[in-house]
């Protein structure tokens, strides 16, 4: 795994990759989904990172994470990982911050209820 955030991160099709594994994040089966996220979670973590998805692409990838979030509460490794990522997302992409901000918060209150 080390090997691929590696080439991901440092590679100049780091973001077509991205866009491919983000269609595979949208469509997979759960195990699938779920070894697409701890990869995105560790390119977001990589340092110089900043840039590495599209803001379309981080766009997309909050709103799957918002539905996957829902989906998953009753999954604790699922649920943890989709909120991992969606924190990497919203500390280093300004546009995951402000994406369905109103959106995530109505998924979190329903969580609560």
């Amino acid at each position: 795994r080390t090997a691929i955030l590696n080439a991901i991160v440092g590679h100049s099709g780091g973001k077509l990759l991205l866009e491919v594994l983000l269609q595979m994040f949208n469509r997979g089966d759960g195990q699938c989904r779920l070894q697409v996220a701890r990869l995105f979670g560790g390119c977001v973590a990589a340092p110089g990172s900043e840039e590495l998805f599209y803001a379309n692409d981080t766009r997309i990838l909050v709103e799957i994470l918002c539905r996957e979030l829902l989906a998953s509460a009753d999954d604790a490794t699922s649920f943890t990982c989709y909120a991992d990522l969606l924190r990497a997302l919203a500390r280093r992409y300004p546009v995951a911050r402000e994406h369905q901000r109103q959106e995530l918060i109505q998924a979190f209150c329903s969580l609560l209820e």
